[in-house]
């Protein structure tokens, strides 16, 4: 989809964590690393300078929920908390 930044102009950045007014970073939850789950955390690990650029902010994964907790630990980047 076309998207016109004439009409529809970014939105304003968001306060980041420590009160200021750059641009945080949106973080993201998987529920599941099954085909879909595991698709996702690729391509938003893979492609995340890409996918930064179209949402307008930097975009990282910071939590999965699965339920197997050890499988998932070796599928997930260091620093993304894995739940049961």
């Amino acid at each position: 989809m076309y998207h016109d930044p004439d009409l529809h102009p970014a939105p304003a950045p968001l306060p980041d964590a420590t009160g200021g007014m750059g641009i945080s970073t949106l973080r993201v939850g998987l529920i599941g690393l099954g085909t879909v789950g595991r698709g996702t955390l690729e391509l938003l690990t893979r492609q995340a300078a890409l996918v930064a650029r179209r949402a307008g902010r930097p975009v990282a994964v910071t939590q999965v929920a699965v339920r197997d907790v050890a499988r998932a630990r070796s599928l997930v980047p260091p620093g993304v908390a894995v739940h049961a």
